[in-house]
């Protein structure tokens, strides 16, 4: 985590510099990216490019990340991968703000966006220019509450991006008010995106934002009903623990069910565009057997099902 001092100093740049400099000065780094992309995997290569804040345009010179794609148009072996990322890393001592790279394969696209959350797809160029997928309010918290969830360690500083913020409220087609802070349009727009007919009969009803971020992220609000929202259903099954996995699926609502298969999604989708990273195939295979045990629980097509006994093999062909 880069200091609080430097923190300031770059968030105080970032309302003077244009973006259009800070996307100039990183710029260089991102074609010698390219050479080396091209160096090892030669005529496998179909595309890089880089996804999210500079895609969008609400990078923060000296804090934001490059965030790599690269489409590859058949799997490369593990050894092409494993030279490439070695020299990847290298690289990132020159240039530490080298951030994670999201691997596609054209010949397996059309069963991996099956599990993409339609939000996240417009941080991506070549995803947002192949697919066009609309986002239900469910899908829509999904993208919301994982954004908490990866800037909840340093909040204090991620809250004060606001062009960031915005950016993820306008993807979603929610309001965003200038004049209000990031907190509050937070709480704001996760209230309206899954409200239940109890909780709107409760004027005062709030999302303990505050006590959310003080705790684990797990529980988002619990209003003076019997109803209880939970930010991250998933915490709850079969990742932590043996008993008690079927009760709970029972006392989800159908929104609740949506929210959850919405989180089951992106762990899909996050395994395997970055399946080459993943430490420890024990724990890649657990974890994707445990993901179709709750997909088979909740009775959902079995074309997910299938498509997730597919990804357990590529796996298995790589190591």
């Amino acid at each position: 985590m880069k200091n609080s001092l430097f923190q300031s100093v770059c968030l105080g740049l970032d309302t003077v510099i244009p973006r259009r400099i800070t996307k100039t000065l990183y710029y260089p780094s991102f074609l010698i990216f390219q050479i080396l992309c091209k160096f090892h995997f030669s005529k496998n290569l179909k595309h890089t490019y880089l996804r999210n804040s500079f895609f969008l345009n609400y990078c923060v010179f000296g804090l934001s990340d490059y965030d790599f794609g690269i489409v590859l148009k058949t799997r490369a072996s593990v050894k092409d991968w494993n030279c490439f990322y070695q020299n990847f890393k290298r690289l990132k001592f020159i240039f530490p703000f080298w951030g994670e790279i999201n691997l596609y394969c054209e010949d397996e696209i059309d069963d991996l966006v099956a599990f993409i959350n339609p939000i996240e797809l417009k941080r991506d160029p070549y995803l947002s220019n192949k697919f066009k997928l609309e986002a239900s309010p469910e899908e829509k918290f999904v993208f919301l509450s994982r954004s908490l969830s990866t800037n909840f360690p340093n909040w204090k500083f991620e809250q004060k991006k606001r062009f960031k913020f915005s950016t993820y409220f306008d993807l979603c087609q929610m309001k965003y008010s200038s004049k209000t802070d990031v907190k509050e349009m937070l709480e704001s727009n996760l209230y309206e995106l899954l409200q239940t007919p109890i909780q709107k009969n409760y004027i005062h009803f709030i999302i303990p934002f505050q006590n959310l971020l003080k705790n684990s992220p797990d529980i988002l609000w619990e209003p003076s009903s019997s109803e209880v929202k939970v930010l991250f259903p998933q915490h709850y099954l079969w990742f932590e623990r043996e008993e008690g996995n079927e009760e709970f699926l029972g006392s989800l609502s159908e929104s609740d069910k949506r929210v959850l298969v919405g989180q089951l999604n992106w762990e899909i989708w996050g395994l395997m565009t970055q399946l080459y990273t993943f430490e420890g195939k024990d724990s890649f295979v657990i974890h994707l057997n445990r993901i179709k045990k709750v997909f088979t629980e909740l009775k959902l097509n079995p074309i997910q099902i299938q498509k997730i006994e597919k990804f357990l093999a590529i796996y298995n062909t790589i190591q």
